[in-house]
């Protein structure tokens, strides 16, 4: 198995949360070769705005809005999974509800 991941965390309305899980990831997964990539499903509580501001300081991190369409978690997916450089990929929630902690775990396996 490679040692290179994609992160990959589709989101909507996640301005409090998403910052901090960049991080936590960037913390848990600093030893390996990784991207981040979320996509937003066209937030409207100033997501947007944090995204530009994590990738201006974050080279592994990189984002796409999904505008003029409907909200939808598996299109979102589809979307993240076309920009992806890396084979291995694993999708988390940006809520915080699935905890970045374990990611050395998965990307161990």
């Amino acid at each position: 198995m490679s040692n290179k991941f994609s992160i990959l965390i589709p989101i909507y309305q996640e301005r409090k949360n998403i910052e901090i899980l960049v991080n936590q990831i960037s913390k848990y997964l600093r030893r390996k070769i990784f991207e981040i990539i979320v996509v937003d499903d066209n937030s409207s509580d100033g997501t947007k705005e944090i995204l530009k501001l994590i990738k201006s300081k974050n080279k592994r991190f990189n984002y796409f809005i999904r505008n003029n369409s409907r909200r939808d978690l598996c299109k979102s997916v589809i979307l993240g999974l076309s920009k992806t450089k890396y084979k291995n990929i694993v999708v988390m929630d940006g809520d915080l509800q699935h905890d970045p902690k374990y990611l050395p775990i998965i990307c161990n396996i």
